[in-house]
């Protein structure tokens, strides 16, 4: 042993420990009380340790559950600074690890065929590359959290949350606003629009106008805070990033849960790319209508007045 040069303890002191450990306190089970104790042996690294063992003050149960306890407790900080994935991914071989990048990146590949796109290429990018930024700190920082700098992987865990957390709370905020301006349609043409139609003074006609446009946003707030979107779209999520970025709870110790969930980070980002793309699109329809209203295809006016009806329709009269 290291630094050590005297005789090896004897032996026959350490039953004497299994004795003062059999002595087992009111409350304890066999098993917790009897993992308190291995623990507690385990951890003496000299023979003066073990000497200690046999004296009158240690060799009792409330020293052998107190050295079971420090010694857990060291274990517990070394297994809370692995990532969630680290473990089953140390374990794995080389040749094991770069058969489950080329899976995950074929079944990247083949998910983003069935993303959808805006058609516009500046937003298409900048999509891409907030995902992927997401996607590669949260699968590559767990995989090898210990080995990585402090500092440089409490800013990549930073950026992380970042973009999980806004990211979110700006995709529920598009759809509940999506939510609410359709509703406000629905009202506006039922009960608004008739109105105007058939009032004839232009006073009244604005009145009602300016009624309308500051009840929307104000009803919108109101539901907003009665139902708490506030805190589904930004407190929940970024709790739950903090449980696994931050605190790395619950550990993958086996290869079917690392395998979940590296594709269910996966999936969801394919899923929220896609989500965020189709809300992008039905927004720009709508300001596309009210920009550019498109004509009834099925009248035509030609230019000198007369309503011409379609040849479909007129074969249809006759």
């Amino acid at each position: 042993m290291p630094g050590y040069s005297g005789t090896p303890p004897q032996v026959k002191s350490l039953p004497v420990q299994t004795d003062a450990c059999n002595k087992k306190p009111p409350g304890f089970t066999e098993n917790l009380y009897l993992m308190f104790c291995t623990a507690a042996t385990s951890q003496a690294q000299s023979p003066s340790e073990f000497a200690n063992f046999s004296s009158p003050d240690v060799s009792s149960s409330a020293g052998c559950i107190d050295r079971g306890l420090r010694s857990i407790s060291r274990w517990t900080s070394m297994h809370k600074s692995v990532g969630l994935t680290e473990i089953v991914w140390s374990s794995l071989s080389e040749d094991q690890r770069l058969a489950w990048k080329y899976f995950s990146r074929a079944i990247a590949a083949i998910g983003a065929f069935f993303v959808v796109k805006t058609g516009n290429i500046y937003f298409d990018w900048a999509l891409g590359i907030a995902t992927t930024t997401f996607l590669v700190i949260a699968v590559e920082t767990q995989r090898s959290y210990s080995k990585l700098r402090p500092r440089f992987r409490k800013g990549s865990i930073r950026v992380a949350m970042a973009l999980g957390t806004w990211g979110v709370s700006l995709l529920g905020s598009a759809m509940f606003m999506q939510a609410g301006l359709a509703a406000s349609a629905t009202v506006f043409s039922s009960d608004v629009g008739p109105h105007l139609s058939s009032t004839r003074s232009s006073l009244s006609q604005i009145v009602l106008l300016v009624a309308f446009v500051v009840a929307v946003p104000v009803a919108m707030i109101n539901v907003f805070r009665q139902l708490r979107i506030a805190e589904l779209i930004f407190h929940l999520p970024r709790q739950g990033l903090k449980q696994l970025f931050v605190r790395r709870e619950p550990k993958v110790v086996t290869f079917p849960q690392f395998a979940h969930m590296e594709l269910s980070v996966l999936a969801a980002c394919l899923i929220y790319a896609s989500s965020v793309a189709s809300i992008y699109n039905v927004v720009s329809e709508v300001v596309q209508l009210v920009i550019h209203p498109r004509s009834n295809p099925s009248i035509e006016r030609p230019s000198s007045g007369v309503l011409r009806t379609p040849p479909s329709a007129a074969h249809v009269e006759h």
